[in-house]
C-alpha cells in the first residue's frame, strides 16, 4: 500500500472507468456522481470515461468533474440497431392486447449476441474505452484508477491500464462475474470467466463489494484476495419531504401497489406478482386494487400475455420514468411491491428507498435465500411471498390483512435501518480506503 500513500497526497487526481455514468438513470451513475461531487469538492480532479449514447456529448465538465464518452461509432451504432436494448420504455394502449410482439434485433440479441459474447454485452466498448483512457492518464499524470462493474469489460480495462501504468487501482464489483449465470454463457466461458477474473482480483490494489455474503464468496473461491477486499453498503440519498405527507388525503379510494425496477427473464420475473395480484383481486372482490408497474419491463412483456384484460383496469405498465420523479410515484402509494432477485449475491438498492418511505412493503422472494428478505427482516412494515405461498388461501388471507391495515412505523427506527447506507458515511469509507 505504499504507492497510495507516497502518491496520492501530493496529486489528488482520479480517472474513473464505468460504462454508465451521468445523465444515465443507472446505479453506477447514482452511486459514484454522489461520491464524486463530494471529492471533486475536496479539491480531487476528477476525470470519468463513460460510454457515449445518443444524447450525449462527448466531453463536458459538470460540477467540476471531466466527463469523456467513447464508443459510439462502434458499440453504441450495433447496440442500437438492436433495437435500444439499455433504454426501454413502454406503453399499451386501452385496446392493444399484442403484448407478444419481439423484434427480430431483440430475438438477435437474446439468442446470439448474449449467448456468445465475452464478457458481457459491453465488450465492443473495451478497446474505444481503453485507448481513451491511455490517453488521459498519459496526458494528466493520473496515478489512480477506480474501474466499476457492471459490466466486468470495465475492470479489463482496468486490468490493462494497471500492467501498463504505475497506478493505484480500486475495482468496485457491483454485480459478480465468475459465479454469475446471468452474465455471459457459463457452458462455453466458464473456466475463462474464473480464470479472468482472478487475474483482476489480484492485479487490482482494493476490491470493493456491497454485501458480507459476497465478501464471503469471494475469499472462499479467491482466498489470496481475504486482506483487500472491503464491504461498502449500497448508497441512498434521501428525498427530505417524501415521508411528511403519508397520511395526505388520497384521490383515489383504491389501494395501489407499485412496483418500480427492471424485470428480466432469469433474474427479476413477474410471474408471481401477477398470481398473487389475480388471487387477491378473486379473493376479495369488495376491494379496489391497483398494480402499477414502473420501470424497464419490456423484455418480459410476455408475462402479461394472460392477464391482458387486466391491463388499464387493474394492472397499469408505465415504462420507464425520470429518476427525479420516482419518490414522488412512490410515494403516492399504498403498497409497495419488490421481486427479488434470482442472484443472492447482489444488494437490492431499491429496498433502501421503500423503507425510507415507511410504507408496507410486499416482497416476492425469488429464491430461499432471497437477498432482500435479508435487508427487510429489519423492517417491521414488510410481507415476503413465496412460490409456494402463492395457492395457501390462508397466505393470502393473511396478505389481505395486511395489504387494508393502516401500518406505520417509527421515524427513528428507519433512520437506524438506512444509516450504513447513508452518503456521508459511505462516501467516507471510500475516502479513507483511497485517500488516506
Amino acid at each position: 500500500m505504499s504507492f497510495k500513500q507516497e502518491n496520492n497526497k501530493n496529486k489528488l487526481k482520479l480517472l474513473l472507468v464505468s460504462f454508465s455514468f451521468f445523465p444515465d438513470d443507472s446505479p453506477n451513475t447514482y452511486r459514484w456522481k454522489n461520491i464524486i461531487d463530494i471529492w471533486a469538492a475536496k479539491g480531487i480532479e476528477v476525470f470519468v470515461v463513460s460510454a457515449q449514447k445518443p444524447g450525449f456529448r462527448k466531453f463536458e465538465i459538470v460540477n467540476g468533474i471531466k466527463i469523456y464518452r467513447t464508443g459510439r461509432s462502434l458499440f453504441q451504432r450495433v447496440k442500437t440497431k438492436l433495437g435500444s436494448i439499455s433504454n426501454e420504455n413502454l406503453v399499451i394502449r386501452e385496446n392493444d392486447k399484442s403484448l407478444n410482439k419481439e423484434s427480430l434485433f431483440r430475438k438477435t440479441y437474446n439468442f446470439l449476441w448474449k449467448r456468445f459474447c465475452w464478457p458481457d454485452w459491453a465488450f465492443l466498448s473495451y478497446y474505444p474505452t481503453l485507448k481513451l483512457s491511455r490517453e488521459i492518464i498519459k496526458r494528466e499524470n493520473i496515478t489512480n484508477l477506480i474501474t466499476v462493474s457492471w459490466p466486468f469489460t470495465d475492470h479489463l480495462v482496468g486490468y490493462k491500464l494497471k500492467k501498463e501504468n504505475n497506478l493505484f487501482w480500486l475495482a468496485e464489483i457491483i454485480d459478480p462475474f465468475s459465479f454469475n449465470n446471468e452474465i455471459n454463457n457459463q457452458k462455453i466461458y466458464s473456466k475463462l470467466n474464473f480464470s479472468v477474473e482472478r487475474k483482476v482480483l489480484n492485479k487490482a490494489d482494493l476490491v470493493c463489494v456491497m454485501t458480507a455474503r459476497i465478501q464471503s464468496k469471494y475469499v472462499s473461491l479467491f482466498p489470496e484476495i481475504n486482506e483487500k477486499i472491503n464491504v461498502i453498503h449500497n448508497l441512498y440519498v434521501p428525498v427530505k419531504d417524501v415521508f411528511l405527507d403519508n397520511n395526505k388525503k388520497k384521490e383515489s379510494k383504491a389501494i395501489k401497489f407499485v412496483f418500480m425496477g427492471t424485470l428480466s427473464p432469469g433474474v427479476r420475473t413477474p410471474e408471481n406478482l401477477l398470481k398473487i395480484f389475480e388471487k387477491l383481486l378473486n379473493f376479495k372482490s369488495s376491494i379496489n386494487l391497483e398494480l402499477h408497474l414502473y420501470g424497464k419491463i419490456n423484455s418480459s412483456i410476455k408475462s402479461f400475455n394472460e392477464y391482458a384484460d387486466l391491463i388499464n383496469k387493474s394492472i397499469f405498465l408505465h415504462g420507464s420514468v425520470p429518476k427525479n420523479q420516482v419518490h414522488y410515484i412512490l410515494k403516492e402509494a399504498d403498497i409497495l411491491v419488490n421481486i427479488g432477485n434470482s442472484n443472492p449475491y447482489q444488494e437490492p438498492s431499491k429496498i433502501i428507498e421503500y423503507v425510507y418511505l415507511g410504507k408496507p412493503v410486499i416482497n416476492i422472494c425469488s429464491i430461499n435465500n432471497d437477498s432482500s428478505k435479508e435487508l427487510l427482516d429489519q423492517y417491521p412494515l414488510n410481507f415476503n411471498i413465496y412460490k409456494s405461498d402463492i395457492e395457501n388461501d390462508n397466505m393470502i388471507e393473511k396478505l389481505i390483512e395486511f395489504v387494508t391495515k393502516n401500518l406505520s412505523v417509527e421515524r427513528s427506527h428507519i433512520d437506524k435501518i438506512i444509516s450504513p447506507y447513508l452518503l456521508e458515511k459511505v462516501e467516507k469509507k471510500y475516502y479513507n480506503l483511497f485517500w488516506k
